[in-house]
């Protein structure tokens, strides 16, 4: 079953300001000063590794109640190494190279059965399966 999710953004006039809205939430995104933001949010690529974090850790605590799991603390720690090549280098993409999470976890479960847990989370993650797999991206 297909779901579809809808976000608006729209370019404020300060800085690289744009106000995010996603039903009844609102926020802001903006680069840092040094790329001539106004450092009032995060930035896209923190979002990004931001929802990365937040989708393991969800993803987390519901199949541990699907699987009648005792989890106490599920923490992810996402860093991404971003390439930033210029436009006329041939190898051009602006993009991450490597996406690297660190899970803190205190469970019932024994080390073993811990790491196949989060092995399970991520196959349920959208975010990771969006960001390792091929995704049509459609402007219009």
């Amino acid at each position: 079953m297909a779901k579809t999710i809808s976000i608006d953004g729209q370019l404020l006039p300060a800085g690289r300001q744009v106000k995010i809205k996603a039903d009844h939430h609102q926020w802001m995104i903006d680069e840092p000063e040094s790329s001539h933001g106004t450092d009032v949010g995060p930035s896209p690529v923190q979002y990004l590794l931001g929802a990365v974090a937040g989708c393991l850790t969800i993803t987390a605590k519901w199949l541990a109640g699907q699987k009648g799991i005792r989890l106490d603390q599920f923490d992810a720690h996402v860093e991404g190494t971003y390439s930033m090549k210029h436009a006329k280098d041939p190898d051009f993409q602006n993009r991450f190279t490597e996406i690297r999470v660190h899970v803190d976890m205190e469970s019932d479960l024994n080390p073993d059965e811990e790491k196949a847990f989060i092995e399970e989370c991520r196959m349920y993650c959208p975010v990771e399966g969006t960001i390792v797999n091929q995704t049509n991206f459609i402007i219009e």
